[in-house]
């Protein structure tokens, strides 16, 4: 008897971390425009923001995951 492959989920592969990065950047976005006009002088929390999408962006985009743990590894 020959197995079924299952159906990959829309998460998996390369499009669909795409997407979840797109909407993780879109949310954090969202959320640190409204933080931005409730505050008025502290602006440590949307430093907090820049760096966590700056982090998202390094890591996927720039795949900076790549110069330590090599091409074959799928992080």
């Amino acid at each position: 008897m020959s197995e079924q492959p299952e159906p990959a989920s829309e998460t998996s592969g390369p499009l669909g971390r795409g997407w979840v990065v797109f909407i993780g950047l879109a949310i954090l976005t969202v959320a640190e425009y409204f933080l931005a006009i409730s505050i008025d002088q502290n602006v440590a929390i949307l430093v907090v923001f820049a760096i966590a999408k700056a982090g998202l962006i390094i890591h996927y985009f720039m795949h900076l995951a790549r110069l330590w743990f090599g091409d074959e590894e799928e992080l």
